[in-house]
């Protein structure tokens, strides 16, 4: 078995190919096994919005690896992926009048060096919740035979009041749009927390925006910049 993921955004991976090795006399066996899969998977995300479809699954054959990981190593990984948290985080000292928001994905898998990698980001309204995180990883990490590592951990800035610079881009995107935005906290992972750290002085903002927004985002930019001017 191989991984490989390509990473869409530096935050969640766009794809991820896997490449399983079987023994030749089971090959219908395990199409037959996976068509089954396919269509019940298909079938559960039919009715999903078109610009939220999830990634379709295929398969197809290919020319054998140089290289596969042993058994053992296969179950220690699936052990690991099946164990890993992913999605919302609940604390295991949670309360039922707790806000705290945390989540936690998985990045990437990849074989480098001889080497699995497993790849996971998170982040958290509470730094304690988020140290529980990391902790709960490490023990199922060596649990399953890997070994665990923090890249790094950043702190999210979050105001009590909106900055001048926020209210500004709320004013022209008001004004541009002839409607009324509101302020709400978001647990979104983006590079401005990382540029902040090393630039705490520049006013950062991170726009996300699609084809139904880029209209609206694009001119509210403009009229920034125009009012931002004659200021």
């Amino acid at each position: 078995q191989m991984f490989k993921t390509k990473m869409a955004n530096g935050i969640l991976p766009s794809n991820v190919t896997l490449t399983i090795t079987i023994e030749k006399d089971k090959d219908n066996k395990f199409r037959n096994h996976v068509d089954k899969l396919l269509a019940s998977f298909n079938k559960k995300y039919e009715d999903v919005e078109e610009e939220d479809k999830i990634i379709p699954l295929q398969y197809v054959a290919v020319k054998p690896p140089k290289e596969v990981m042993s058994v053992d190593e296969s179950q220690n990984l699936v052990s690991f992926l099946y164990t890993l948290f992913n999605g919302s985080y609940t604390s295991q000292n949670a309360t039922d009048d707790s806000d705290d928001k945390t989540y936690t994905y998985l990045r990437s898998v990849n074989l480098k060096k001889n080497r699995i990698l497993v790849e996971t980001s998170g982040y958290s309204s509470s730094a304690e919740i988020l140290k529980e995180l990391i902790d709960s990883e490490n023990t199922l990490a060596t649990l399953n035979g890997f070994k665990h590592k923090t890249l790094y951990t950043q702190n999210e800035s979050y105001h009590d009041s909106p900055t001048k610079f926020a209210n500004d881009l709320k004013e022209s995107f008001d004004l541009y749009t002839e409607d009324k935005t509101k302020y709400q906290d978001k647990l979104v992972s983006t590079p401005a927390s990382r540029i902040a750290e090393m630039s705490s002085k520049e006013s950062i903002v991170v726009i996300n925006m699609n084809s139904k927004t880029a209209e609206n985002v694009i001119g509210s930019m403009v009229t920034y910049m125009k009012t931002r001017g004659e200021k």
